[in-house]
């Protein structure tokens, strides 16, 4: 089961709060654990930092790679899907379709 890092911003606030999110409570909550313990020693601000650049190569990665996102349950596909614009959507779209048909002619060819 993968694990998908999602920014809640609180506007009210003024805060930003991530959650470490997957189909299991468990295994988000110990991806969190894993997170605070690797960055114990970091101020807020380097934690937040880090975490910023973390949602960034995840959404670089499941735009280049759309298929990883099968692992995730479709409530959260929607909300990872809801960071692109609908163009990105569709350019994923079709590089899922491209990936599909890859495996579907090795198959086929095997």
């Amino acid at each position: 089961m993968g694990v998908c890092l999602v920014q809640v911003n609180f506007t009210i606030i003024k805060m930003k709060r991530y959650r470490f999110s997957s189909g299991d409570e468990e295994t988000s909550r110990r991806a969190e654990q894993q997170f605070l313990r690797i960055t114990e020693n970091m101020t807020d601000e380097q934690r937040d930092a880090v975490l910023d650049c973390l949602i960034k190569m995840q959404k670089q990665l499941f735009f280049q790679e759309p298929w990883l996102m099968k692992k995730f349950s479709g409530k959260e596909q929607a909300h990872i899907l809801a960071q692109y614009t609908k163009e990105e959507q569709m350019i994923m779209l079709a590089r899922f379709d491209l990936e599909l048909q890859h495996w579907k002619d090795k198959k086929r060819n095997s």
